[in-house]
This record gives C-alpha cells, sequence and structure tokens, in this order.
C-alpha cells in the first residue's frame, strides 16, 4: 500500500479528490444552512399568520395565544389540542403537500442534492480522465521511446520524481544502456573481425608468395637434389612462420574478445619468470647474452595463470634478446611489497627511438629496427596478458641505451 501511495499520480489524484469534496462539503453545508432558514421563516410567518387570524377575532387572548408559539403549553392543553386536530383529521398522516412550505422544501433539497451528487460524479470523472491521460502520456513516451530503439535511435528517458514510472524510467533506460552497450560491442567485434581477417591476409600473404613461387621452381625446373632440399627447407621455414603467425593470432584473437578462461591460483611469480628464461634459455646461449633475475624475496605469491604470463615474458625477453647485441646483458628486477609487485626486464640492446615508444604495443607495428621476419604481434599479445590479470606495461627506452620494460600488479 505505501509503495502504490509513493506514485505522484496517485497523489495528485487523492489530493485533488479530497480537496474537491471538501469544497463540496462546505458548500453542501452552506446551502442546507440556508434552506433552513428559510423553512424556519416560512414557519413562523405561518405561524404569525395563525396568531393573527386568533387575534383578530379574540384579541383578549394575546398572552395567552403567544405563550403556545414560545413552547409554554401544559399537557392537559397538548392532549386537548391533539384530541381537536384528531376531529378534523389534522394528523401526522397528512401528506407532505398539505405544508406548502415542507413540500418546497423538500423537493428543492432533493433537487439540489441531485445536482451535487452529478457535479461530484462529474468532477471525479473529470479528475480521474485528467489523471490517467497524465499517465497514458507517461506510457506513450515509453512506448515511442521503445519503438526508436527497434528502429536504432536509443535516447534516455527523464528519471526524475519518484513512483513506479520513474522506477520504470530508471529500468529502462538500464535496458537501453545494456543494448547500447552490447551493440557497440557487437561493432566493435565486427570491425575487429575485418582486421583481424585483413590483418592474417596481409601477413599470410608473403609467406604464401615464397612457397608458390619455391613450389612452381621445383615443378617447372630441373633442380639438383640439393638445390630442392634447400628449397624444401625454405618452404619448411616458411610454413612454420606461418603455422607460429596463425597460433599467436588466434591466441591474441580470443584475449581481445574475452573468451579466454583464465586459471588463476598463488604461484611464485619468481618460477614463471625462471620458466620463462628456460624456453629462451637456446636463443640467449646462441648469443653469448648474459641474464640475471634480482628479486628482494625468494617466494613472490601472487594469483595469476603461470602459463598466460609465462607467455607475456617470453615475448617480452625475447624482445629484448632480439634487440640486444651478441654479449650483451638482460636483467630482470623483481620487487615486492604489500600493495603491488613490479617486474623490470632491461636489456643493453640498441633501444627504441622516441617517436616509435607510444606504437610498439599496437599489434603488426615494427620498429624501423625490427628484424626483417619480425611480425609484430608479441609485445602486443604480452600486453593484453598482462592486462587480463590486471597489470599495467609501459616503456622506457632511450636509443643506443638500452630498453626497459616496467610491469606492475596491484595487489588491492
Amino acid at each position: 500500500m505505501s509503495r502504490f501511495l509513493n506514485n505522484p499520480e496517485v497523489k495528485r489524484i487523492i489530493i485533488k479528490l479530497i480537496a474537491f469534496q471538501i469544497i463540496l462539503t462546505i458548500l453542501v453545508f452552506y446551502i442546507i444552512n440556508i434552506r433552513i432558514d428559510n423553512l424556519k421563516n416560512n414557519m413562523i410567518d405561518n405561524n404569525i399568520a395563525v396568531i393573527g387570524k386568533i387575534l383578530s377575532i379574540h384579541p383578549e387572548l394575546e398572552e395567552e395565544i403567544i405563550g403556545y408559539f414560545t413552547g409554554k403549553v401544559s399537557d392537559a392543553e397538548m392532549k386537548k389540542g391533539i384530541d381537536v386536530a384528531n376531529k378534523y383529521q389534522f394528523t401526522k398522516e397528512l401528506p407532505i403537500e398539505v405544508f406548502s412550505y415542507l413540500y418546497n422544501f423538500e423537493k428543492n433539497f432533493y433537487i439540489i442534492a441531485g445536482i451535487f451528487l452529478f457535479l461530484s460524479l462529474v468532477a471525479i470523472l473529470f479528475i480521474v480522465l485528467i489523471e490517467y491521460k497524465n499517465i497514458f502520456r507517461k506510457v506513450n513516451i515509453i512506448s515511442q521511446k521503445a519503438e526508436n530503439v527497434v528502429n536504432g535511435e536509443i535516447e534516455a528517458l527523464p528519471e526524475d520524481g519518484e513512483g513506479d514510472f520513474s522506477i520504470l524510467y530508471h529500468n529502462f533506460n538500464n535496458m537501453t544502456n545494456r543494448l547500447k552497450l552490447t551493440i557497440e560491442a557487437l561493432d566493435r567485434e565486427k570491425i575487429y573481425l575485418k582486421d583481424i581477417i585483413s590483418d592474417i591476409s596481409h601477413q599470410l600473404k608473403t609467406p604464401l608468395s615464397s612457397l608458390i613461387i619455391l613450389n612452381d621452381i621445383m615443378l617447372t625446373r630441373d633442380i639438383d637434389r640439393k638445390k630442392r632440399e634447400e628449397f624444401l627447407y625454405k618452404s619448411r621455414e616458411q610454413l612454420e612462420r606461418m603455422q607460429w603467425l596463425i597460433i599467436n593470432l588466434l591466441k591474441l584473437a580470443k584475449m581481445e574478445v574475452g573468451t579466454v578462461k583464465f586459471n588463476y591460483y598463488n604461484e611464485n611469480i619468481i618460477d614463471t619468470i625462471k620458466g620463462s628464461v628456460s624456453l629462451l634459455k637456446p636463443t640467449i646461449d646462441k648469443k653469448n647474452q648474459q641474464i640475471t633475475i634480482d628479486t628482494n624475496k625468494d617466494n613472490i605469491v601472487l594469483k595469476h595463470d603461470s602459463e598466460w604470463l609465462k607467455e607475456a615474458f617470453v615475448n617480452i625477453i625475447k624482445n629484448s634478446s632480439e634487440h640486444t647485441p651478441d654479449n650483451g646483458r638482460i636483467s630482470i628486477s623483481i620487487d615486492d611489497t604489500p600493495v603491488f609487485t613490479k617486474v623490470i626486464i632491461e636489456d643493453t640492446g640498441e633501444g627504441i627511438k622516441r617517436e616509435e615508444l607510444p606504437n610498439i604495443f599496437k599489434r603488426f607495428y615494427k620498429a624501423s629496427n625490427a628484424k626483417s621476419d619480425s611480425i609484430g604481434i608479441g609485445l602486443s599479445l604480452a600486453k593484453t596478458i598482462i592486462e587480463s590479470h590486471g597489470g599495467e606495461i609501459w616503456v622506457e627506452s632511450k636509443e643506443g641505451e638500452g630498453t626497459r620494460f616496467i610491469i606492475t600488479f596491484l595487489k588491492i
């Protein structure tokens, strides 16, 4: 009941009806009071006429007659009066029409009561219709907005006021906002799908062209066994590159659309980083590079998916190794505090130009000093994985002095 009464529409109807009833009641009492005064005056006039008639015949009875009309009548006199009245059929069974002033009062009273009843019903109907018109106006607004949503025009409803309509407007706006976000997400997914297909096509074009050329040479030319083996090795390299590209593009696509299910566990992040270094050990050893891991604790527990985070570190460390010359140095420092865990991967390589720094995490971006066979998705994939773990990554670098990747995971 309280929720029903909290609706402004209900409040307005009740207030208007109460106000109307108060006005109507005052008016009715005022008119009835006037009619009663008129009835009293008519009765007095009628009694005066009787007194005048009697006294015109018996003037000596003036004091006695006046006493009768002012209430000074004994029981015996009252009984005698009744007997005389009954003798001439002047009884309570007489029709009211005999008493014209009473008859007119009754007739006028019923007319006035009927008029007031009619006006009351008309007023109530008018108030209800006006308020329901306001209610239907709000319903039409919601209906129109809903139709606009179907036509692709999403607009918010005003949420001022209180009551069920305000709640309905609020819920409608929540629904349209979610619908808008869903539509925007679908549009982004369409654009992303278009871009990813375009990127895959572009990246696969070169190795496919190489494979076609190599196969055509082997099919159309008479070449010796050594040359054929050389072509086959080159074909295998191109196929492996395509396989690596497709696998990582699919990983990146899944990460960006949020379909990857991470298995978060409280694990030692030092072990995760050491696992990444272990996977790259053959490459690092081949370039005779030195890699060190420095930490302020032996056990730094962080809730993360070790396999995915290991892949992110692999891509970052691999990038550092590729841009660090032989006999260079890569250092990894891990700092743990109650608020965050910070990982810094720093190399003594060739560095990155300042104007290129904002772009290195973009998909398929290749810096000017990138290797010819670089594809440019490793750092983009690493950034996506780290951010999916609630972390942040940024880079600091000076050309010719090396590069530093800073990764921070907040604990709160």
